[in-house]
């Protein structure tokens, strides 16, 4: 019977040398749990930066399509409208007078907080996608000094908006203005010598 309860000893002897004491266990709990809670604090941290950042990519990219197209349809107009635009007036359409009369006039407009492009009859095209909104789009017109024989003198035109994308999602808002100036050669009756 001795020897029984000596084995037995033994065995639980044994059994307690090849397990974990409850004080182990909570240390080894805690330094995973701040380990994790480090972790998982950088991967939210950058996760907000790549959001923010995407944001700001798709803005820039809203932001450069709207000037090139506006430079690009100033640049072909034949001439600024002036019964619309009076010099130095601020206002929020931009109306071209075109050379190809299906195209006359192109006016770029500010509607329900989407910029849009209208040619002649031609149905509206949006310029900014669901995801943007415009606030702020002026348009002001100045008038370069020109000979008085130059019947249609070159004009410069100023334009400037507010653009916000993901207006409805804090996190990944972002807003810039933008400000460009982008000159008219009039084809008709302008020489090259105003135009730079």
């Amino acid at each position: 019977m001795f020897l029984k309860s000596k084995e037995l000893c033994k065995k639980s002897a044994v059994k307690k040398k090849s397990g974990f004491t409850l004080i182990e266990v909570i240390v080894y709990t805690a330094i995973f749990a701040v380990t994790a809670g480090f972790l998982i604090g950088t991967l939210m941290t950058a996760l907000k930066v790549q959001t923010r950042q995407s944001s700001l990519n798709a803005l820039d990219q809203q932001i450069s399509f709207i000037n090139n197209t506006i430079q690009r349809l100033v640049r072909e107009s034949d001439s600024i409208s002036t019964s619309t635009m009076l010099i130095g007036a601020p206002l929020n359409k931009l109306t071209l007078n075109m050379s190809d009369q299906a195209l006359n006039p192109t006016e770029v407009f500010l509607n329900n907080k989407i910029l849009y492009v209208k040619q002649g009859n031609n149905v509206p095209i949006a310029l900014t996608n669901s995801d943007t909104q415009v606030d702020n789009f002026t348009v002001t017109r100045y008038q370069q000094n020109a000979p008085s024989w130059e019947a249609n003198p070159p004009s410069l035109v100023q334009v400037s908006f507010s653009l916000t994308i993901n207006p409805n999602n804090p996190r990944a808002s972002a807003t810039r203005t933008f400000r460009t100036a982008v000159i008219n050669c009039a084809k008709q009756n302008s020489t090259l010598q105003y135009c730079w």
